[in-house]
């Protein structure tokens, strides 16, 4: 599982020029009417932004759907909008872009399936998965680690 974040467009002779980038965690109402890129309106990170908005009594603003982190990440860093994806993609992308990633709040989660070739002689173990992913992603409390 992965953590949302929040990637913002950075200037090359500041820390940042966007005033959300010196949060820590970044939520509906830090983002406000400022438009936010987003994926397909049925995707499930899409609808976790969404309701996340609804609970805080806000309305997302949105012009532009389009599939993809990188693509996304790019149009942001454009200065197109900002945008919620998923943070171990974004972050492939985030220096490359001049973005800074900040936790979208309420926190908000993907669930990613491990895909294997059946042919391989040795599989891998869940212990392998936690030392591979364990240093980028957080794991919720209560499940196993």
């Amino acid at each position: 599982m992965a953590r949302g974040e929040a990637p913002l467009r950075q200037s090359p002779c500041k820390s940042a020029d966007d005033p959300l980038a010196a949060l820590d965690r970044v939520g509906p109402h830090d983002i406000g009417g400022r438009h936010l890129i987003r994926t397909g309106e049925a995707a499930p990170s899409w609808q976790a932004v969404t309701t996340a908005f609804r609970q805080a009594d806000r309305q997302p603003f949105s012009r532009m759907s389009v599939e993809g982190v990188g693509p996304i990440c790019r149009l942001v860093s454009e200065g197109e909008g900002l945008a919620v994806v998923n943070r171990m993609m974004a972050a492939d992308y985030a220096e490359g872009l001049d973005l800074a990633l900040r936790v979208f709040v309420p926190e908000t989660w993907e669930t990613f399936a491990l895909v294997q070739n059946v042919a391989a002689i040795q599989g891998l173990t869940i212990e392998d998965v936690h030392s591979v992913l364990g240093p980028i992603i957080d794991v919720p409390p209560g499940l196993h680690r």
